[in-house]
């Protein structure tokens, strides 16, 4: 495509390209605009007219962009791929956007996952945007099918966690966990 403002090109183009009338100015169009600005849409347009190779080189281009690459991921059903992303990661920040995906297809998996971040970094971490992130962990815990009672157990722990944390039981409150 074209090399200078090849952005701005992509954003002029992307209306009026279609696969029918350039097949591959048509895939360079949206993978310039899933580059820049990230969003699943654009991906979902060219997912299809992908190769084994383009596609691969897609995955690596966002190795440093976990949110997304687990959005591509759950698009392509491909579950497993977005587990290993979660475990090979330890960032907090990232971690409910990451985990979004797999409440409904693993929720052991999830459960497990979400109550050892939660203990792990009630061990280590301290603050009121930590305790925000814990709440929000918290929540989703409760989308989780069949296991109300394990996710009660793990609140009461969290709410109740010694040395006593009144911030924690304060972000719980806002997000609606207890």
């Amino acid at each position: 495509m074209f090399t200078a403002h090849a952005s701005s090109w992509a954003k002029f183009l992307a209306p009026f390209i279609t696969p029918e009338l350039d097949k591959d100015l048509f895939v360079k169009v949206f993978m310039t605009l899933v580059s820049n600005e990230l969003k699943i849409e654009h991906y979902l347009k060219i997912r299809a007219y992908l190769d084994v190779a383009e596609y691969a080189n897609l995955i690596n281009s966002f190795k440093h962009a976990a949110e997304f690459l687990a959005k591509i991921y759950e698009a392509d059903k491909h579950f497993d791929k977005i587990k290993n992303l979660i475990d090979s990661r330890s960032n907090i920040w990232n971690f409910d956007e990451l985990i979004k995906p797999l409440l409904n297809v693993y929720p052991h998996y999830c459960f497990r996952k979400i109550a050892a971040m939660t203990y792990k970094t009630l061990n280590t971490e301290r603050g009121r945007s930590i305790y925000e992130q814990i709440a929000k962990w918290l929540v989703l815990t409760k989308q989780l099918p069949g296991m109300q009672q394990d996710v009660m157990i793990l609140i009461g722990k969290t709410y109740n966690h010694k040395p006593n944390l009144p911030a924690l039981k304060d972000e719980m409150c806002k997000a609606m966990v207890v």
